[in-house]
């Protein structure tokens, strides 16, 4: 038994602590712990080319997990008073007259800001683009670069819960071998 202990000591906690950080990198890893939406968020609709407004729009009918991730994540975490009312729609403003960069690949490529505002609408999709949203229909959220951030802080809280978890069972196995129990 005291054997098994030293070897777990010197062998499996480092084992784990490696293997979970291979893990952080995967897809299973994120949609475990609610991530994957944000990340798809972020990356397919906050930090896209402006070329087609629809692609700025996550609805909660349309994109659910994405939708839900992102809003859970806002709610969590923004600093702006958030109403009674749930939104329908998030969404980043649209840049117009943005920096662009023609790619040889990809053509003219808008760079998106990260500090661009997204906001949080109660009305369909169809009405934001008819101009219809008064400005009890909507509240900002934050920047995207903030919901980049938030997201950052929540994967380095898991972490931390589990290095925690390590530790504890390090100091626990090391009295054991110690105390001979």
């Amino acid at each position: 038994m005291k054997t098994f202990l030293k070897i777990s000591l010197l062998a499996i906690m480092p084992l784990a602590i490696l293997g979970f950080g291979v893990f952080e990198k995967t897809e299973i890893y994120s949609s475990i712990f609610k991530f994957r939406g944000v990340e798809l968020a972020i990356a397919e609709r906050l930090t896209t080319n402006f070329g087609n407004p629809k692609q700025l729009i996550i609805t909660r009918q349309n994109n659910p997990h994405e939708f839900d991730a992102l809003w859970n994540l806002i709610k969590k975490n923004t600093n702006n008073p958030i109403p009674d009312w749930t939104p329908e729609v998030i969404s980043r403003i649209a840049v117009e007259n943005g920096v662009a960069v023609t790619l040889p690949d990809k053509g003219k490529v808008v760079l998106v800001p990260r500090n661009i505002p997204v906001v949080a609408l109660r009305i369909s999709p169809s009405a934001v683009s008819k101009g219809k949203a008064g400005k009890e229909d909507w509240f900002m959220v934050g920047t995207v670069s903030e919901i980049e951030t938030w997201l950052k802080c929540e994967r380095e809280n898991v972490r931390l819960i589990f290095d925690m978890l390590i530790v504890s069972f390090s100091i626990i196995l090391g009295i054991l071998v110690e105390f001979r129990l």
